[in-house]
């Protein structure tokens, strides 16, 4: 009987070797492409997203400062726009010429003061505003005149009384002549001293 050995460290270690090679280079190929395919793109996104997110919160940052040094500006602006429009309340636009007139008309009624002449004199411009100048003359006793005079200063209308000459109209009489001189202010920008029309 023949007997037949076969020497398994060349049967079986060199394909083991070649296969294991093999393997790892196929391994190595697959990670290639994995890398390449998902897993970089992955951190690309991952990074990108990163970049973004710091940039909002930045710009976010940013804005909240912003609007937080805007918050006294805001208020004072606010501030401002009331005291303006308390400021304008001093100011009588063109349009109102003719209710101040109406005005001094129905406080004479009210007051039961006889008015004899109501005079728009000639404007004024100084500066940013223009002064309408109104002469009045009134026939009234004390407490008339008084009253009147009361009427006008918790009017709508800011009106100054710039002068005032009183005379008796007889030694005994308590009746009283005023003559009046009056002023009502305008801005500059509203309105023109050309075409006022007299009330």
């Amino acid at each position: 009987m023949i007997e037949s050995r076969i020497d398994l460290a060349t049967v079986v270690y060199w394909p083991l070797r070649k296969v294991i090679i093999l393997c790892c280079i196929v391994s190595v190929i697959m990670y290639a492409l994995v890398y390449l395919s998902w897993i970089r793109p992955m951190q690309q996104r991952l990074s990108a997203q990163t970049a973004y997110q710091q940039t909002l919160t930045h710009n976010e940052s940013i804005q909240r400062s912003a609007l937080e040094s805007l918050q006294p500006m805001v208020s004072e602006l606010n501030e401002l726009k009331g005291s303006t429009a308390k400021a304008l309340q001093f100011f009588v636009r063109p349009d109102q010429l003719a209710s101040v007139v109406a005005l001094i008309n129905q406080a004479a009624t009210i007051t039961d003061v006889r008015v004899q002449k109501v005079e728009w004199l000639t404007a004024q411009a100084i500066e940013h505003y223009i002064e309408n100048p109104l002469r009045i003359q009134l026939h009234g006793n004390y407490q008339q005149l008084l009253a009147f005079s009361e009427y006008l200063a918790n009017a709508p209308l800011v009106i100054e009384v710039k002068k005032v000459l009183i005379d008796r109209e007889s030694h005994d009489s308590e009746q009283l002549h005023i003559d009046m001189l009056l002023s009502t202010y305008q801005l500059t920008r509203e309105s023109s001293i050309i075409g006022r029309s007299d009330g």
